[in-house]
């Protein structure tokens, strides 16, 4: 029986082992390796690890009724809507239903957020006079404010904002049907058709199941 321990020389090669030089896909294997989507040629990955796809996301199937309606000053209305998948947008399409062909200022955006909570904005859109957010009915598309904007799962918020006090325009969206637990509920914001904030307080949930959503496509 050895007593001593065992010397060895050269590079002993330790059986079912590799050198930590070793590398897989480019990564050496001197510390753990994080497999990224781009080092998959077949195989799957958790959601979590890959990139959000870009948004095609309609926030209801339908547009009809109106459903925007600003009462005095400094105000935006929200709407809640449910977001199924993270996903990451440029541009958003709205469908107009009340002309304002004014220079009436509108701002429309999307918070997230939970009941009663503090709304972080997630996308917004510029000031935009009414002459080019609303001059006509039907659809429009505009872009947000910034580019590749990621909007996570879960609830969200649609907000729009306008220094206008009558005659405003409105946005079509699903007549007496829609469900959601914040349905055209207004909110303070410091100038009414400015730049939304990056932050609002939210309304608590009230829970309607013939609320007029805003059909938007985000995009």
């Amino acid at each position: 029986m050895a007593t001593t321990p065992p010397t060895f020389t050269g590079t002993p090669i330790v059986p079912g082992y590799v050198p930590n030089g070793t590398t897989v896909n480019g990564h050496a294997l001197s510390a753990n390796v994080t497999v990224a989507a781009s080092d998959l040629t077949t195989g799957t990955l958790p959601m979590a690890q890959l990139p959000a796809p870009a948004c095609s996301w309609i926030t209801v199937p339908t547009e009809s009724g109106s459903g925007n309606a600003f009462s005095g000053t400094n105000k935006a209305i929200v709407w809640g809507v449910y977001n199924p998948y993270p996903c990451v947008t440029n541009n958003v399409a709205y469908v107009v239903g009340t002309v304002d062909n004014t220079a009436n200022n509108y701002a429309l955006g999307l918070y997230s957020g939970t009941s009663g909570g503090t709304g972080t904005l997630i996308a917004t859109t510029a000031p935009t006079a009414g002459t080019t957010f609303a001059p006509s009915a039907g659809i429009k598309h505009i872009a947000w404010n910034a580019s590749n904007v990621t909007v996570p799962a879960g609830r969200i918020y649609i907000a729009l904002t306008s220094n206008c006090a009558s005659s405003c325009a409105a946005l079509l969206g699903t007549p007496g049907t829609g469900v959601t637990w914040a349905a055209n509920v207004q909110v303070s914001v410091t100038t009414g058709g400015a730049a939304l904030p990056s932050t609002v307080t939210l309304p608590a949930d009230s829970f309607s199941s013939g609320a007029s959503i805003p059909a938007l496509i985000v995009y």
